[in-house]
């Protein structure tokens, strides 16, 4: 019995410490999960408004073009005139922006 007793110690001794490895293990790898989720809704959310930025840049400028076409269209509601130098004139405005100079 007393032989028993100390085998069952042991035993439980070394199944303790395995449970404890493997607990601490367990949490190291939860603790990196949350961190590179935490990362990832950082990066998603500077994409998110990046995105936005982008679309509300475009939205200002087919809006100047309404507003400048609507202006010439105006002005030149007696010549034949499209719009369209209006259109090539904003286009290469627009393509020389800050980041291309």
């Amino acid at each position: 019995p007393t032989q028993h007793f100390r085998q069952a110690e042991a035993e439980l001794r070394r199944t303790q410490d395995e449970f404890d490895k493997q607990v601490e293990l367990v949490t190291e790898i939860c603790n990196k999960i949350i961190k590179s989720n935490e990362q990832h809704v950082k990066y998603l959310s500077k994409f998110v408004d990046a995105q936005a930025e982008f679309y509300q840049q475009q939205k200002n400028h087919l809006d100047d073009l309404l507003n400048n076409r609507t202006s010439n269209d105006d002005a030149n509601s007696h010549s034949n005139s499209t719009g369209f130098a209006t259109f090539a004139a904003l286009s290469e405005n627009s393509s020389n922006t800050p980041e291309q100079q």
